[in-house]
């Protein structure tokens, strides 16, 4: 993935931010445009100049806007702890192309992998906007990158519980296979990890779920029991 650095002149002074904890999805709201285009959009809105951390074109090329490590301009309320990408087009009239979902998708990983991210909003799930438009493809953006929304995942397991006999959470360990296994996969790349969601528990799973145990001031048994499970249902982060 490239990703092409273009300068800027800031009309004001931009600010470091100090965390990092999601990612905002927007679309450009027009069919064609360049980084230039919406720097000058943004100085002509009073800001200090592009507002967006990174423009992902229609022919799959990335550019980055604001520098990524300051506080960007994007979604009011936001800014201060988020990452703010924006697709060219305008995705309540168009489709997007498969070029430029693909390095959408690459750049999304890229930049959760870099902050361990897990939370990958639109801007419409900030603020009171129809950004980044009804065909934008967030599912299929989410499903590539491993993420799940948060508030699905615990009735998904409780139903998978009851749906398989068992009265608590099964202990889970190396080599189970299923949709428990593929559960716990998901929660674990919410809290941080970058696991392949397959539904089965080998080296790499027992891996994370050491780590994961170890951060936690757990036994470091690799195996999922009552209190791992404790820990993985409260999903916080470490």
């Amino acid at each position: 993935m490239q990703i092409i650095r273009k300068k800027y002149n800031w009309a004001s002074p931009l600010f470091k931010r100090n965390k990092t904890n999601k990612i905002i999805l927007h679309h450009a709201q027009a069919k064609t445009c360049s980084v230039e285009d919406i720097h000058q959009w943004h100085l002509k809105k009073g800001w200090s100049g592009i507002g967006y951390h990174f423009l992902v074109r229609k022919d799959g090329t990335i550019y980055q806007g604001r520098p990524e490590d300051t506080i960007g301009a994007h979604a009011k309320g936001a800014n201060h702890d988020s990452i703010g990408i924006c697709a060219e087009g305008d995705f309540m009239k168009e489709e997007m192309n498969p070029l430029q979902l693909n390095a959408l998708i690459d750049l999304v990983s890229y930049i959760k992998n870099k902050y361990h991210i897990s939370s990958i909003k639109r801007h419409k799930d900030v603020a009171s906007t129809d950004c980044p438009g009804t065909h934008f493809p967030f599912s299929t953006i989410i499903s590539s990158n491993h993420i799940v929304l948060e508030d699905t995942w615990l009735q998904r397991l409780n139903q998978e519980i009851k749906k398989q006999g068992f009265r608590t959470y099964p202990t889970v360990k190396r080599d189970a296979q299923g949709k428990i296994t593929r559960l716990i996969q998901e929660r674990l790349n919410f809290v941080g990890f970058n696991l392949k969601i397959d539904g089965i528990f080998g080296i790499n799973t027992e891996k994370a779920v050491k780590k994961f145990q170890n951060n936690r001031n757990l036994k470091v048994d690799g195996i999922v029991g009552k209190k791992t499970w404790s820990y993985l249902i409260k999903g916080i982060k470490v």
